[in-house]
């Protein structure tokens, strides 16, 4: 403890639990202090009233400003060597084990998987486009081969929870199957329970299991914790192993004083190796790398939020809605430019500079409600379509007038209001009546990229559909975005809407056809497209992609394609990429087996339907 003997007295000692310390100020410097803690964090302590509690490192950052209220205050240099943050980075130089690898990486990516796995702290900061799912599970791939990672956490939005348990499946090299990935959500709530090797879970419903459990080991609910509330169960998850941590998208860690970010810091000192991946991991400012860098090793940034913000720019204060607030006046280039060299060894930072536009696959879980109703309409049209009850034989021509009607129960539900008579099929009838397209699968995907492509990151973007009705149910389920309408029906000026979509400066979101505005139209006002559902003509997907990535683009565009998987989604891509023969082989045939339609529609690529393997049905391809 340390007290001056004239002066105000500033005392700082160690609290009761793990790494936390105990700031106390008299006199007139607690008139000085106090901003300066309520700045770095500090938790006030009822029981005294100039006493402020905090973490080491939140003592160490704040204790050059004690020093300016006394020049003579002093730690030991103990005491000052237990809040110095100590780096937790451990380099060691390996080589690639070629059989940890499942497809032969470029060159930029075996440079990535090289500095991957002789270290255990890395950001992987490589644009999209560039394979650093692929390099991760490489990595990974020689971790579990050399026997230090048993339990892995992934941590991730909605638009990468599918895609990197399929990643995982593909490019595993250590006979990964599904029961080994759990993937927790709303309905799967027993995240580190089980004994699977590897758990996924979406920032949000991490959060959310985080406050169950504190409800639970508790008695009481809390939006603010300091205790991590997964520790015991991490530890019975992890046994005596090694385990890692990955976060994807970790730009959504960027707020420190959000609470996904604060629950990430809290839990994070379980994993001894730990991952970030992003492609924009500091899209505004260089203070978003300061939460990132920090999860990698807090060592790197050694203080905390404010102080690392004020040691690379100047700094302000301005009234806000509640209290005063910090600002940054304006950066110190020489400063930054020191940052950077700094955390060079921690980062691998590639970008794309093959192509301006960038499209990305992204598979959604196709929910509960949603699967029934479309599985229901399915079995729905193929009994309609059968021409020989005691074979199930089914004539193609038949099915392919389904496709549009079948399409429409994958892309919206709502569009088949009023097309199935209740006399007929009651139970799907009742299915298609209570839908309401808040339910759709997709919903949770678009609004997560619409936070990160258009608040986050300023961008225009534009959400394809060929549908009039879903463009504006999507409209109005985003109205808080002020969106643009463009379709065949709109009566306005559709020419003037997308000249105002392309020059406002506060409202980012287009909803349009491709039907209408997918040729012939220059964009490059737009830079991210999301297809909610797309036309089965190649022309017009090749066309509309187009409208954004012309000669005269200057920046990147980023492409997402949504397919719900188990649907007719997965069918109509292949066929779009051209790895499918359903528009030519199929319907040439005079009749087929009502399993291979079965297939087709839940998604599973059908290669070969005249030697068609019953027993080799739900084996689908990624």
């Amino acid at each position: 403890m340390y007290a001056h003997p004239t002066r105000p007295p500033i005392k700082i000692y160690p609290e009761n639990n793990h790494n936390l310390w105990a700031i106390e100020v008299g006199g007139d410097a607690w008139v000085e202090l106090k901003d300066e803690l309520k700045a770095h964090s500090f938790t006030f302590k009822s029981d005294h009233p100039k006493r402020w509690v905090g973490d080491d490192r939140k003592v160490f950052s704040v204790y050059k400003h004690l020093q300016n209220i006394d020049p003579e205050f002093q730690l030991s240099s103990e005491i000052l060597n237990l809040i110095t943050p100590k780096p937790q980075t451990v380099f060691k130089r390996r080589s690639i084990i070629e059989d940890c690898l499942v497809s032969k990486p470029l060159a930029d990516q075996r440079s990535a998987i090289v500095k991957g796995i002789t270290q255990n702290r890395l950001l992987y900061a490589m644009e999209m486009g560039l394979g650093k799912t692929f390099v991760m599970i490489s990595v990974i791939n020689h971790w579990i081969h050399l026997g230090l990672v048993d339990k892995i956490l992934i941590v991730l939005p909605p638009e990468s929870f599918l895609n990197f348990k399929l990643e995982l499946l593909r490019f595993n090299s250590f006979s990964l199957s599904e029961d080994d990935i759990y993937m927790a959500s709303a309905t799967n709530r027993n995240i580190f329970v089980g004994n699977e090797k590897i758990q996924i879970v979406k920032y949000r419903s991490f959060l959310a299991l985080a406050d169950e459990a504190y409800k639970t080991k508790n008695k009481k609910s809390a939006k603010k914790y300091r205790k991590n509330p997964f520790e015991k169960d991490i530890e019975s998850w992890r046994g005596e192993n090694n385990a890692m941590m990955i976060l994807d998208e970790s730009q959504f860690i960027k707020n420190p004083r959000s609470r996904t970010s604060k629950l990430i810091h809290l839990i994070k000192h379980q994993f001894y190796f730990r991952y970030a991946l992003s492609g924009t991991p500091a899209t505004n400012r260089i203070e978003d790398l300061w939460s990132q860098m920090t999860f990698l090793d807090p060592a790197i940034t050694q203080k905390d939020f404010w102080s690392f913000v004020k040691s690379i720019a100047n700094t302000g204060k301005q009234f806000g809605k509640k209290y005063v607030e910090r600002i940054v006046n304006f950066y110190y280039p020489d400063k930054i430019k020191e940052f950077e060299n700094r955390t060079k060894k921690w980062v691998v930072r590639q970008f794309n500079k093959d192509s301006k536009s960038i499209v990305e696959t992204v598979f959604v879980e196709t929910q509960s409600k949603h699967k029934k109703l479309y599985q229901s309409f399915v079995a729905f049209g193929l009994k309609k379509a059968i021409v020989n009850k005691k074979t199930n034989r089914i004539v193609p021509s038949k099915v392919k007038a389904l496709f549009p009607y079948i399409q429409q129960a994958v892309d919206d539900p709502s569009l088949l209001k009023g097309k199935v008579d209740k006399d007929i099929n009651l139970i799907l009838y009742n299915q298609i009546e209570k839908w309401k397209f808040s339910d759709h699968s997709q919903i949770e995907v678009v609004t997560s990229l619409l936070q990160r492509l258009v608040d986050e990151e300023n961008r225009k973007v534009i959400v394809w559909s060929g549908h009039p009705g879903t463009l504006n149910r999507l409209a109005e389920h985003y109205i808080s975005y002020e969106p643009y309408v463009i379709h065949g029906e709109i009566k306005e000026d559709r020419d003037q809407i997308l000249e105002d979509f392309k020059t406002s400066k506060m409202r980012n979101v287009l909803f349009a056809s491709y039907l209408v505005i997918g040729r012939s139209k220059n964009i490059i006002e737009s830079t991210a497209a999301i297809y909610w559902d797309r036309s089965w003509d190649l022309d017009v997907w090749l066309q509309s992609k187009k409208r954004q990535d012309r000669l005269t683009q200057k920046n990147r565009v980023f492409i997402y394609k949504l397919l719900c998987l188990g649907t007719l989604d997965e069918a109509q891509d292949r066929n779009l990429e051209g790895k499918d023969q359903i528009d030519k082989s199929l319907f040439s045939s005079s009749s087929l087996d009502k399993d291979v339609w079965t297939k087709i529609f839940t998604g599973v690529e059908v290669t070969d339907h005249k030697n068609f393997d019953k027993t080799k049905m739900y084996t689908r391809r990624y």
